[in-house]
């Protein structure tokens, strides 16, 4: 549940199987929670929900408007990671109640938590609790606001997961792009574009495929989004030939990506100038 693969994107099928212990572990300091208007949009994000006048977060859940989503879609929280349900089927879902009862209850839990440091040390998860929102920069920039969000879900096989493109960049330089072919297989390329296998341990089996123009496409959009960060990993998942934005990563595994030697740790590293 903790595992840094983004909470942005549509992955991990884990609806059925998750731990349930978040709901009853209070991570923040407080449990007075602000947050944003539920409302139904046109684009991807079909419902965001917040009450500013609140203060039960039990009652969040309860808020959703079912009848109004789709029969497949993902509803999640923004302020961590792997914070999700997929729903494959409303109706089957809602007629479950030790499903449906879980998840209201893990996700009220969610939301009164802060994942930043949870199995590591990713402060850009800082979530903002009301009136105790941890300020940074001098009071400019605050955490996250919790929230639920609720998306459609994108598959063209609702039961496998799609492709997704990883790009690490460095300095605004795209220093190696990893493709996930359904989570089963990876392609990695170096900066170059060449097929390479010695940077990090993957433990999917490697595949070679030649770097297509979907690959170059994602690099070439990806870079205008890179200019301010020393270190970002810019995310896409493939939908029907299509690139979806999926999240800038900043701190992948938190840090512990396991490297195959010091070697090819330090060849990464000699590019990152700070």
């Amino acid at each position: 549940v903790n595992d840094n693969l983004g909470l942005a994107r549509q992955s991990g099928n884990i609806s059925h199987d998750i731990p349930d212990c978040h709901a009853d572990i209070k991570m923040t300091l407080s449990a007075r929670l602000r947050f944003p208007k539920f409302q139904f949009r046109e684009n991807r994000v079909l419902a965001e929900y917040n009450d500013r006048e609140l203060d039960d977060v039990s009652t969040y859940f309860d808020q959703i408007d079912f009848d109004k989503l789709p029969n497949s879609f993902v509803i999640k929280t923004n302020h961590g990671c792997k914070w999700h349900y997929i729903i494959k089927n409303k109706e089957e879902y809602l007629k479950n109640k030790r499903l449906f009862d879980e998840t209201r209850k893990q996700i009220t839990g969610w939301l009164e938590q802060d994942y930043s440091l949870w199995g590591g040390f990713e402060m850009q998860y800082r979530a903002s609790f009301g009136t105790e929102s941890p300020e940074r920069n001098g009071g400019q920039e605050k955490g996250i606001e919790p929230k639920i969000i609720i998306e459609e879900l994108l598959r063209e096989d609702i039961d496998k997961e799609n492709d997704e493109i990883n790009i690490y960049f460095i300095n605004n330089l795209p220093i190696c792009t990893v493709k996930l072919h359904k989570k089963e297989r990876v392609t990695i390329w170096d900066k170059n574009l060449n097929q390479t296998d010695e940077l990090c341990q993957i433990p999917s089996p490697k595949i070679n495929i030649e770097a297509d123009s979907l690959i170059k496409k994602a690099i070439n959009i990806s870079k205008p989004l890179t200019e301010n960060f020393k270190f970002v990993r810019i995310d896409w998942m493939i939908f029907k030939n299509k690139l979806y934005f999926l999240e800038m990563t900043f701190s992948p595994d938190s840090g512990f990506v396991n490297f195959k030697n010091q070697t090819n740790n330090l060849r990464l590293g000699k590019n990152l100038n700070i």
